[in-house]
């Protein structure tokens, strides 16, 4: 029995459960008693473990000459397995001269042809006024002329390619050969009309055998030779620097 002078006790009030401090998913709701189950810890975030705080990061891959440095990691991106890393190219594919040997060899067929009808409308328009020794000195002109062209086309258009340095030159002998032939058939022509046909079954090497006494040979093969070179340094010389 209480005494008159002593106040009657209060009941206690409950206390709400305080927030973990710096941890909002703590909080609980209040309606819970005092009875209710403390709350969970929080949960990490899903995904693949990235690399430890204070680890080096990932050195650079080194790469061939001339091959684009690889890509670094994003800040937060989990670094590549060492199965999945990309692994540079073994070699480099290398760069080839690009010249075309058979656009070269038409090409400078077609310019040896133009050249040679230029040099048989000449002979056939001088040759009445011309001596054995200016008929010579145009063979070799020609020759020189003729394979001067045709390697400077055959060197644009072959570049490096040995094979259209090598046709220069054939093409070029070539040229000084039948630009002869057909220039003294033209003159022939002129001078005896159809019995040039008749000439040409009975003997019918004729122009080549006209081009043989040329000087009685030497000369004759010194126009291919002048030619066939000139073909062959000129070609080569443009092409090696293209």
């Amino acid at each position: 029995m209480s005494q008159p002078w002593q106040p009657a006790s209060q009941p206690q009030q409950p206390q709400p459960p305080q927030p973990a401090s710096g941890n909002p998913y703590a909080q609980s709701s209040p309606d819970a008693g005092a009875g209710a189950p403390p709350p969970m810890p929080p949960q990490p975030p899903a995904g693949p473990p990235g690399p430890p705080p204070g680890a080096p990061g990932v050195p650079p891959q080194q790469g061939f000459p001339g091959q684009a440095p690889p890509q670094q990691p994003f800040p937060g991106q989990p670094a590549p397995a060492p199965g999945m890393q990309p692994q540079p190219y073994p070699y480099q594919v290398p760069q080839s001269g690009g010249g075309s040997p058979v656009g070269a060899f038409f090409l400078g067929l077609l310019v040896s042809f133009v050249i040679s009808l230029i040099y048989g409308g000449l002979m056939f328009a001088t040759y009445k006024d011309q001596s054995e020794s200016t008929a010579t000195t145009l063979y070799l002109v020609h020759a020189v002329i003729n394979g001067a062209a045709v390697g400077a086309v055959a060197g644009l258009v072959g570049r490096r390619s040995s094979g259209a340095h090598i046709s220069a030159g054939i093409v070029a002998a070539l040229g000084a050969f039948f630009g002869y032939t057909n220039a003294l058939m033209m003159v022939q022509m002129d001078i005896a009309g159809s019995d040039v046909y008749y000439l040409l079954r009975e003997r019918p090497f004729f122009p080549a055998e006209a081009w043989w006494h040329i000087g009685d040979g030497p000369l004759a093969l010194l126009g291919l030779v002048l030619g066939g070179a000139a073909g062959w340094g000129l070609a080569k010389l443009i092409g090696s620097r293209r």
